[in-house]
């Protein structure tokens, strides 16, 4: 198999990896694009993403009836002294949380997928340069996100006359630091990359990788399960299964995930943890709040330039054109099947609870 590395590691731009779209780079274990019967090919190719859908479904309902089952054990008889603290439930609930989906669901998910072919990727090489680029990019179409986040849920509280607050800002000042970089600089990284990339695009890359990208980003911000990480978190997982696909390698986005995450989740956390004060007169804010406030405006800048690199070398950003299964004009074939048609209409009315909740509309009794 050609490398095509020569394509990143010769220019300073995201480059125009014409060489890369080949086809034939791309292991197809399914002769699926020269059958004669395309109504066989379509029923296979819906059969196929909604057994992939079932299996995202399945894997969340794993992680409830775990959590559900730890959760009582627990509280029934060890933890009765330590539920008396705010601070240790929101810590045990995490701790749960992680076990469960980590270390229960996603050994049983992989298992799942395991019964679903899967083709093999061309291996291409980033060179720093693309790398930083591609992560200040990233790092812009995430605070665009959230500033469409932010909006929505002032306009729902708005209605109510109420503040819909971000949940998980709130979750992770109160637990431990240790907790949340492992959390979120850690496990997410790798295990997300893994459940959201290279399991799923390895599956359905073979028929259009713009489909395959799109799906990846919707499956992965609809699995946050709230509006306020939704739009960035969909974003940024298109982004992400473009490099995957593009170099073949789960490692860079492991790591542009760790970096969103500890710039984003981490840095902020710690600076929340610190503050002593919500004055915005610089002359009376302690000197953790005054770096606490240039690295906001750090990171406006730094979204600025990001968005503006994306606008200017979004062209450059291929993907295969010649996979004809699945393109621009059939992407149907993916979403209207039961599988991925339940996955979706499952996140998007527990996303339309959770905000209700937030903005005080509806009370969910615990």
């Amino acid at each position: 198999m050609e490398d095509n590395s020569s394509n990143f590691n010769n220019t300073g731009d995201i480059d125009n990896t014409n060489d890369i779209n080949n086809t034939n780079d791309i292991n197809n274990t399914n002769d699926i694009n020269n059958t004669n019967d395309i109504t066989i090919g379509t029923n296979y190719i819906k059969h196929l993403f909604s057994k992939i859908g079932f299996c995202y479904v399945a894997y969340f309902g794993i992680t409830i009836a775990a959590q559900l089952l730890i959760s009582f054990i627990l509280a029934n008889n060890f933890v009765e002294s330590l539920m008396q603290n705010f601070k240790n439930i929101l810590l045990i609930t995490f701790i749960i949380s992680e076990i469960t989906m980590y270390a229960i669901a996603f050994p049983i998910f992989l298992l799942m997928m395991k019964k679903i072919p899967k083709v093999s990727l061309p291996k291409n090489k980033l060179t720093p340069k693309n790398l930083l680029i591609i992560l200040v990019m990233a790092f812009g179409i995430m605070m665009t996100g959230n500033l469409i986040s932010i909006a929505i849920e002032a306009l729902v509280g708005r209605i109510n006359n109420t503040e819909v607050t971000n949940s998980l800002e709130s979750i992770l000042k109160d637990i431990p630091l240790s907790f949340t970089i492992l959390m979120t600089a850690v496990l997410a990284p790798i295990f997300e990359e893994l459940l959201f990339r290279k399991i799923l695009i390895d599956r359905c890359v073979q028929f259009g990788e713009l489909n395959a990208i799109i799906l990846s980003g919707i499956i992965f911000g609809l699995f946050h399960m709230n509006i306020s990480q939704f739009f960035y978190a969909t974003a940024l997982g298109m982004i992400f299964a473009w490099v995957y696909i593009r170099t073949g390698n789960i490692l860079y986005t492991m790591f542009l995930h760790f970096c969103i995450n500890t710039v984003g989740g981490v840095i902020p956390s710690i600076f929340m943890r610190l503050g002593s004060t919500d004055s915005t007169d610089f002359s009376t804010m302690s000197p953790i709040d005054i770096v606490s406030s240039v690295y906001t405006i750090l990171q406006v800048v730094i979204a600025i330039i990001g968005v503006t690199l994306f606008i200017a070398k979004r062209k450059n950003m291929l993907v295969d054109p010649t996979t004809p299964v699945i393109d621009k004009k059939n992407m149907k074939l993916t979403y209207s099947n039961a599988g991925i048609t339940t996955y979706i209409i499952m996140c998007i009315i527990i996303m339309i609870i959770d905000l209700l909740s937030r903005a005080g509309f509806i009370s969910l009794g615990f």
